[in-house]
């Protein structure tokens, strides 16, 4: 026979755990264990995702910022590609690879032209060899070479002196090795010629 005093303390948890705070207080205790329960099995699977997310979300956005900087790097590159490419241009314009002999003449008889010169005689002491069509020649193998030309021209000082202004100037590179001055009779009147020797420079293989 159970004593007295666990008589007591039967009946004393008997009437606790009849009230409705002894209720709620096993309630509030299940619904702990049942959070940490989640948390434990539940939700850190979902944390952890996030967290790998937000790792994936930051990688992408420096990806995305070393992509713009590449873009504007590309852009940038462009703009003075094309700058390169109209220097080039001019570059090949003043000294080609190869010399375009019936276009240069025709240069210096514009610019004779354009000055009131009159071309006598025009030679050349050499000529360059002759290109083959379709090749493509190894222009680290380029050295700088010249094309002679002697002019004989008659005209006045001033245009003389401007149709050699005017070649030194133009865009093709020409240079004016030496200038000649002799003065001619004819019928008692007396006229100025020149004898001008030319260097028409260009890059090619010989």
């Amino acid at each position: 026979m159970p004593n007295k005093r666990q008589q007591q303390i039967a009946l004393t948890l008997a009437h606790f755990y009849r009230q409705p705070i002894a209720k709620v207080s096993l309630e509030l205790f299940l619904t702990i264990g049942l959070v940490i329960f989640l948390g434990a099995f539940a939700i850190q699977p979902t944390l952890a995702t996030m967290s790998k997310l937000v790792q994936e979300i930051e990688e992408k956005k420096e990806v995305d910022l070393k992509l713009g900087q590449k873009i504007a790097a590309l852009s940038s590159a462009q703009t003075e590609y094309a700058s390169l490419v109209e220097q080039r241009n001019m570059l090949s314009d003043a000294l080609p690879t190869y010399p375009d002999v019936v276009l240069d003449l025709k240069k210096i008889e514009k610019i004779a032209s354009l000055n009131s010169i009159i071309i006598t005689n025009l030679s050349l002491s050499e000529f360059p060899p002759e290109q083959t069509e379709g090749a493509s020649p190894d222009l680290s193998l380029a050295t700088r070479q010249s094309l002679p030309v002697v002019l004989s021209i008659q005209g006045d000082y001033i245009s003389i002196r401007n149709f050699v202004e005017s070649l030194r100037n133009n865009r093709r590179s020409i240079e004016v090795k030496s200038v000649v001055f002799s003065l001619k009779k004819n019928r008692g009147k007396e006229s100025l010629s020149a004898s001008i020797t030319l260097d028409l420079p260009y890059f090619g293989i010989k």
